[in-house]
């Protein structure tokens, strides 16, 4: 007799359906999670003003400008990645 495998994780491709599950899960999460955190950093830093807790000053001001340095630098490579297409 033929046994019947009854656990969803021995199903040949279902851990492909699973990790598109956690994926389509988790990348929400992390960007609301990394709104909520920047939030948090910017207020601290006097940037925004909201009604939430906000992180202390001179940790926030320091994060915004490293933050906004590494997205400025970035941003920068990216466009000169067009310059040297090979």
């Amino acid at each position: 007799m033929m046994a019947v495998e009854t656990l969803a994780g021995n199903i040949p491709g279902n851990s492909l359906v699973r990790e598109k599950s956690v994926k389509k899960f988790i990348t929400p999460f992390a960007v609301f999670v990394g709104v909520l955190v920047g939030n948090l950093f910017l207020s601290g830093a006097g940037v925004i003003h909201s009604g939430v807790y906000s992180l202390p000053g001179p940790i926030s001001t320091f994060v915004v400008i490293v933050a906004t340095l590494y997205a400025f630098a970035k941003m920068s490579i990216f466009f000169a990645s067009f310059f040297h297409k090979e």
